[in-house]
């Protein structure tokens, strides 16, 4: 894979050809990201998760956007999407975009429908472009944290 905006020369755990490999691939030549991680499950200092009722949900990729936003993507096979562990998940991602004012953006994309993921970068929130600083929102502290320490980590490589 040649990869373009992701943040780190090379891409952890991403089996090339796979599904996740082509939402990898459709995300590295959208226009909006800026860069782009792949996020690794449990890797205490560096991952970036979310609390759902039983353990803790990774989702699969985190892209910084140009505009300063946030997207956030968990890939899901057709098949998987609507079982109640992709519901729960699903929600959460959209409860948690929603809490960020409009700073973050959350997709769980049905399958390969790679549309979806740009028209929900197509929209814009009143929030976001009223410029309320990332440090406001407690929402966000997790995500930045994680930002940081993965932008740290890899510049030692």
């Amino acid at each position: 894979m040649m990869v373009s905006t992701h943040y780190h020369s090379k891409v952890g755990e991403l089996e090339e050809g796979g599904e996740e490999f082509l939402c990898a691939q459709t995300l590295d030549q959208m226009d909006e990201v800026e860069f782009w991680v792949r996020n690794l499950e449990r890797q205490e200092k560096f991952s970036f998760w979310l609390q759902t009722s039983t353990d803790k949900f990774y989702p699969d990729f985190v892209c910084k956007l140009k505009d300063g936003r946030y997207l956030v993507v968990e890939y899901k096979g057709a098949d998987r999407w609507s079982n109640d562990d992709s519901k729960e998940k699903r929600r959460l991602g959209e409860l948690w975009a929603l809490k960020s004012e409009g700073r973050c953006l959350f997709i769980m994309p049905k399958g390969k429908n790679w549309e979806a993921m740009r028209t929900l970068l197509e929209q814009r929130c009143e929030y976001f472009l009223s410029a309320i600083s990332l440090s406001s929102s407690s929402i966000l502290v997790p995500l930045a944290m994680f930002m940081r320490r993965a932008i740290a980590a890899f510049q030692r490589f």
